[in-house]
């Protein structure tokens, strides 16, 4: 599998569970940093070496300030989109899916 992300990992942990099966699951990105943790510094990820640093093409009535271009944050740690969001999802991931993980 490649990409661990919240669903990602999820995948890869039930495809696991079966014993004929090996299952190898790649990320781009280190683990989650500390700081990522607390959603009130998720943003310090964004623009950061965790952050693909994505933009949208040229929009006419959107992020006007930058030219029509808009960031577009998208993680490369484990939990990605929970790196640059501040997602809730981190408290699900810590509490249920590592249970879940052999």
């Amino acid at each position: 599998m490649v990409g661990a992300g919240i669903a990602g990992s999820v995948v890869a942990s039930r495809l696991g569970e079966n014993p004929d099966w090996t299952v190898l699951l790649i990320e781009a990105g280190p683990e989650e940093p500390t700081a990522t943790q607390v959603p009130a510094f998720a943003m310090s990820a964004v623009g950061s070496e965790l952050d693909w640093k994505y933009q949208t093409q040229p929009q006419d009535t959107a992020c006007l300030a930058n030219g029509g271009v808009c960031d577009w944050p998208r993680g490369k740690a484990q939990i990605r989109l929970a790196a640059c969001k501040g997602t809730k999802f981190k408290v699900l991931w810590d509490r249920t899916v590592l249970s879940w993980v052999p």
